[in-house]
């Protein structure tokens, strides 16, 4: 998952120097404390935090122990770490806040800083629970800090908890949860697997949003009514869609997709044949392209589809479609030329059986026995079709011992083809065992010998 960013300086970095979150709180931090923010507030605002961090850090040295939180005052910490953050040093500011936290663990500015800090060090369940900690300590009024808790949960990967969080948000602060806000709850509800809770919210962006933004949604949605089996809702929204913006090309393929579902193939056809003017199509869209065209019986628009898919990468299905639809046009001369041109680069069964067929149909009938053999030793499922049909094709020759062995070889390999060889070999008979002619003599002497 894409790191969710947070928006610029929402995370703090307002409590520097001075800006005390409380009277109450400027009257706790003794004078000299207060003197040495005062002594780096001008160096703050000129961005020198270098320099501030000279002073900061000389006025700790001078604590006599880990435990003088004199010197080492919350606010002392507090601001050191600023210092650290706006200078891109996160560690050294974890640790500054960290210890301002120790001497002042309802300092609300620490929390919000350490909890930014540790999403920036990728320490997200801790992110996490500071952002918690920050919400609660503003007497749970400040949702942002909650969402972000959840957020952060996200990124860990930790989906249930995160869901969690933004369930409590969705309950005590429905009025601040934002289009943005939702998008964070959707991946939430889909990674904790409940697709079907997150179809209002997407619904929601899909309505919610403008451009590109709703653009993406939409077909998010699509995707999520289609990956549902809602195949009436996912219809019903895509025909919306088309109609809406008929350019968006997009759409038209979504449409297509869902009347194959719907094994609408006509319908699919035409979306699909919309999309193809609409945008360049990649070399499995247009095989799609080819498949519907030979299923609705237009092999002509099919081959012109599949020898685009040829162009760009050959494999047997492909070449074996091209072969199918140059056949139905009555093209077998071409079918056989790409065929041979196929088998330079496709040395397998399913080709060689291909052209076989198409030489048997073009009564080349000693090519077609030879391709046939020469098919039933490769390797693949259809080793007794070869020798069936390497028998027929000895028979057309008139070549009865070839026939005999092939039908026999189709026998032996016991697969399904076995009753066929063995009626054919019946029928071989007649041609293959020539009758004795009888003769008057013949019967009389054997008449006699009786």
């Amino acid at each position: 998952m894409t790191k969710i960013l947070f928006p610029t300086l929402l995370l703090f970095f307002c409590l520097l120097v001075c800006s005390f979150q409380s009277e109450a709180r400027v009257h706790k931090v003794p004078l000299r404390v207060q003197m040495v923010l005062a002594k780096v507030s001008p160096l703050l605002e000129k961005e020198k935090y270098k320099q501030a961090i000279k002073i900061l850090n000389t006025f700790r040295n001078e604590a006599k122990s880990s435990n003088d939180t004199f010197h080492e005052h919350a606010e002392i910490n507090f601001v050191l770490g600023n210092c650290y953050s706006l200078l891109g040093q996160p560690q050294q500011a974890r640790n500054c806040y960290l210890r301002t936290i120790e001497r002042d663990d309802k300092h609300i500015g620490a929390w919000q800083n350490l909890a930014k800090t540790e999403y920036e060090l990728e320490n997200f369940p801790q992110a996490s629970d500071a952002f918690f900690t920050s919400y609660q300590l503003s007497q749970k009024t400040k949702a942002a800090f909650l969402y972000y808790s959840g957020v952060a949960l996200l990124q860990a990967e930790h989906y249930q908890s995160s869901l969690n969080r933004f369930d409590m948000l969705l309950a005590n602060h429905p009025d601040d949860i934002s289009l943005q806000w939702k998008e964070s709850l959707v991946y939430a509800l889909i990674h904790a697997d409940k697709p079907r809770r997150a179809l209002i919210f997407m619904i929601q962006l899909a309505k919610g949003f403008t451009g590109k933004k709703q653009q993406r949604w939409r077909e998010i949605l699509l995707q999520q009514y289609m990956s549902l089996n809602m195949r009436k809702e996912a219809l019903n929204l895509v025909q919306k869609l088309t109609q809406e913006a008929p350019t968006v090309a997009i759409w038209w393929k979504g449409l297509a997709h869902i009347q194959l579902q719907c094994n609408n193939y006509k319908k699919a056809l035409a979306a699909m044949t919309i999309y193809s003017y609409l945008a360049p199509m990649t070399r499995d869209e247009e095989k799609l392209l080819a498949d519907l065209y030979m299923q609705q019986g237009v092999p002509g628009k099919a081959s012109i589809y599949y020898e685009k898919c040829a162009g760009k990468k050959i494999d047997s299905q492909t070449a074996l479609s091209l072969i199918r639809a140059y056949c139905d046009l009555g093209r077998q001369k071409l079918a056989l030329e790409r065929l041979n041109t196929f088998a330079k680069h496709l040395k397998n069964q399913s080709i060689e059986m291909a052209r076989g067929d198409i030489l048997y149909a073009t009564r080349q009938y000693a090519k077609a026995a030879a391709t046939f053999e020469y098919a039933a030793k490769m390797p693949g499922k259809k080793k007794a079709r070869g020798y069936l049909m390497a028998g027929y094709s000895y028979w057309q020759l008139g070549d009865i011992h070839n026939a005999e062995k092939a039908f026999t070889k189709t026998i032996d390999l016991k697969q399904n083809l076995e009753k066929e060889a063995r009626k054919a070999l019946k029928q071989l008979v007649p041609y293959y065992v020539k009758p004795v002619k009888k003769n008057k003599k013949n019967s009389s002497d054997a008449h006699n010998r009786a």
